[in-house]
């Protein structure tokens, strides 16, 4: 089995066949090659992935970012993921914060902002970012702020104010996101109440993204800083991203759909009232026709009775003819007009 594939080719392999085949194919453990994708910032099917797929259920796959070549050679085996990882925690995940490392725009203004802030000047309201921490931990705060800032826009995210915040913007769809300083609560008997706490700050920094009902979070564990979850973060919120703007389309497809039932309806209850106003003047005009029908059966009856009996004068016969023009004015045979039933 070829064990040189470029990174592109690994990315449709492992969303093209389970992991533990591939790794039974090639000869390697699952962790390596989990590890070769981490490494090559390739996301992986989530579990029950595989099932759903079995079972005709959808499931969406994120894309493949170009944040690393599509064409890089990957082997795999456990020592050049060893080397490769060593590298991509050079460039990507600093362990260390670097002093000369260059500032985001973001990061300056924030800077400026909470240093006229502290001498008491002030500046223009304006989105800043969401960076809640200790002075001790203030400058890592800003540093994994500031690599995370330079890693999403690599992604083709950008960034707009929205509540006073700085948020991500990508595809008209925004993801707010932070970096916090978890504070411990501790009860306390010293405060006004019976039961009072104080706060305080752990030193462990927390990363928080998405709305308030589904936020997800990555904080610092004994093992592993936040820091080298930033590759975990980023994936995390394109996923996101693009589950969101999916969910739009469908809304907005939803919505189009609905606005086309909605006039087919009122088409078909439009139809219905002409009909029944149709409807309603065939009755009418039957009605009427029935009454001139009788009408007219009576004027001709006193006609008959009249020349019957000889009695035929000036005086009868201009009533016989207003009496027939009466009737003629309100035939509805003699004044049809069919564009009333159109």
């Amino acid at each position: 089995m070829k064990k040189l594939l470029t990174r592109k080719n690994l990315y449709e392999l492992v969303w093209s066949t389970p992991l533990n085949k591939i790794a039974q194919n090639y000869n390697i453990s699952t962790k390596q090659l989990k590890d070769s994708c981490s490494i090559n910032n390739i996301p992986l099917p989530e579990i029950g992935y595989w099932s759903k797929l079995k079972y005709n259920k959808q499931s969406l796959t994120p894309t493949l970012d170009n944040s690393i070549p599509l064409d890089q050679e990957i082997t795999l085996h456990s020592d050049q993921n060893k080397k490769q990882k060593t590298k991509l925690n050079t460039t990507k995940n600093p362990k260390k914060s670097n002093k000369d490392e260059p500032k985001d725009i973001l990061i300056i203004d924030y800077l400026k902002r909470k240093t006229n802030q502290k001498n008491g000047i002030h500046t223009k309201s304006s989105p800043i970012l969401d960076i809640s921490s200790s002075e001790d931990q203030e400058s890592r705060a800003l540093n994994l702020m500031n690599d995370f800032l330079k890693l999403i826009r690599q992604r083709g995210f950008t960034f707009i104010g929205k509540y006073g915040l700085i948020v991500l913007e990508y595809k008209n769809i925004t993801i707010s996101f932070s970096i916090r300083e978890h504070r411990n609560r501790i009860p306390t008997t010293d405060g006004p109440y019976y039961y009072s706490s104080i706060y305080k700050y752990s030193g462990k920094l927390i990363f928080s993204t998405g709305p308030s009902y589904r936020d997800k979070q990555w904080a610092d564990s004994k093992t592993i800083k936040l820091e080298d979850k930033l590759l975990n973060i980023i994936q995390a919120i394109e996923l996101m991203a693009q589950e969101e703007y999916q969910w739009k389309i469908k809304v907005e497809e939803s919505r189009k759909q609905r606005e086309v039932d909605e006039k087919k309806q009122r088409e078909i209850e439009k139809i219905k009232r002409q009909e029944h106003t149709r409807f309603e003047l065939l009755i009418n005009q039957a009605q009427q026709y029935d009454t001139c029908t009788k009408i007219r059966n009576y004027i001709q009856e006193i006609e008959r009775k009249t020349l019957l009996d000889n009695n035929l004068n000036p005086e009868i016969q201009q009533w016989l003819n207003w009496a027939k023009s009466k009737v003629d004015a309100i035939d509805p045979t003699l004044h049809l007009d069919l564009g009333k039933y159109s």
